[in-house]
């Protein structure tokens, strides 16, 4: 038996309801990004730049001291400050242990 239009109405209003709520429980690569810079941005005293990978390892830029800075507060977890020859740039990796 066919639905009705009032049904079919009622059908795509409610998918359309689903597929909402879903993508905004979604939360995008770049928005993690942006929160962490903000973050750690406040923990360095300077701004540092955030890049997330897809095994959740943060990587932030910045001044060495801003690096260290992150690492000492972050000192529980598994950390690395280095300077990055190709970047120009010191960074301090965040391993997520994934």
């Amino acid at each position: 038996m066919p639905l009705s239009l009032s049904q079919q109405n009622a059908v795509t209003q409610l998918s359309n309801n689903l597929t909402y709520q879903i993508m905004a429980n979604v939360i995008s690569i770049e928005a993690l990004e942006s929160a962490h810079t903000s973050e750690m941005s406040k923990i360095a005293k300077e701004p540092v730049k955030a890049k997330l990978y897809e095994n959740e390892d943060l990587y932030l830029f910045g001044s060495e001291l801003g690096c260290l800075r992150i690492a000492q507060a972050h000192r529980k977890q598994e950390t690395k400050v280095a300077y990055s020859e190709n970047l120009q740039s010191f960074y301090v990796a965040i391993y997520s242990g994934k």
